[in-house]
């Protein structure tokens, strides 16, 4: 084999392995790291040919590569044509219609498919484009472009991304990734739907989230949504401006455990609206506690306290106050009575 198709060769694997790569949970495994062993089948037919600008091309029908990395898991990538061009100042490595797969230490696969796969020597940049498809780990990722840098190793898409579990399923508009990092943001406008969160609960409606930026950290188990905050179950929902949810991992499950609304939190249902500084819901519980100058109104009538307590199963809303050294726990309300002002 020649040394410019072993180039060949192993500038394909590095693009197609590094995406999905990128996206593995970095705390289920490690990266992968490439060996330099890999199998080639002898039928792979090539040819290659140089233009007028002295750019050569390099094409290769129905590639299809196979290996392990240094920790002895298995891949394999494939394509239905792969083209490397190079001159003295650059060198480009397309794959196009390509497919690949690894299998994880813990015996799981990852998979993924692409219209067509291109990496730039010089510069590191990579993309993935054309109904991009990654499985694996419990989640389905969908999005049209991914593009990166090997150098930066920064992952991001400017395309609408769509990622489904059996937990539910997230929307965005963009997304940002720093390989081998816990962080992912998601931007351009983020809409969320969990499943149902407490199994006890006779409330099985799904939890809609909309925000405008969604940034996950895994190292914490937190989420984080940001700006014009909207959560809906049923007919009710919630208003806010931050919205912290926090989550515990096990296996490929994230169960959550407490969501946290701040600044400018409302919340409507049944023809009641209630403000505050801050909510607290808890799915084991299946209630909201809203607290800091808490106002809860109905009509022309008007109820205040420190605290109130919503109760998503059965719709009750009721107003309580703490007694303290600074007060006697009373609470406020005015009524309006029909026919007087």
């Amino acid at each position: 084999m020649k040394a410019k198709t072993l180039k060949f060769i192993l500038l394909g694997l590095a693009l197609a392995l590094t995406f999905f790569m990128f996206l593995w949970p970095s705390d289920r495994e490690e990266r992968l790291s490439l060996s330099t062993a890999m199998e080639v089948p002898k039928e792979a037919k090539s040819l290659s040919r140089t233009d007028m600008e002295g750019v050569t091309s390099t094409v290769m029908e129905a590639p299809h590569f196979t290996g392990e990395d240094t920790k002895g898991r298995r891949w394999s990538v494939k394509a239905k044509e792969a083209v490397q061009k190079f001159s003295e100042t650059s060198e480009t490595m397309v794959l196009n219609e390509l497919e690949g797969e690894s299998t994880l230490k813990d015996g799981q696969e990852v998979k993924f498919k692409a219209g067509s796969g291109q990496f730039q020597n010089e510069t590191g940049d990579m993309a993935l484009k054309g109904n991009v498809h990654l499985q694996g780990l419990g989640y389905t990722l969908k999005t049209q472009e991914i593009i990166g840098n090997i150098k930066t190793l920064q992952i991001r898409s400017q395309n609408k991304i769509f990622v489904t579990s059996t937990k539910g399923l997230l929307e965005a508009g963009a997304f940002y990734m720093q390989a081998g990092g816990d962080k992912m943001t998601f931007l351009k406008g983020v809409s969320v739907r969990l499943v149902s969160l407490n199994k006890n609960s006779s409330n099985a409606e799904p939890l809609d989230i909309e925000a405008q930026k969604l940034e996950n950290d895994q190292s914490s188990s937190k989420a984080v949504f940001t700006g014009n905050v909207k959560v809906t179950k049923g007919d009710a929902t919630l208003g806010a401006q931050v919205l912290n949810v926090t989550y515990a991992q096990t296996g490929q499950d994230r169960d959550i455990q407490k969501v946290q609304a701040l600044n400018d939190v409302i919340i409507t249902s049944g023809g009641n609206t209630a403000t505050g500084d801050k909510a607290i819901y808890t799915p084991e519980s299946g209630k909201i506690l809203l607290t800091g100058d808490v106002v809860m109104t109905k009509g022309d009538n008007i109820i205040k306290g420190e605290n109130l307590t919503y109760d998503l199963d059965t719709g009750d809303m009721r107003v309580h106050n703490t007694e303290s050294n600074q007060g006697d726990g009373r609470i406020k309300a005015k009524f309006k009575i029909k026919g007087k002002d």
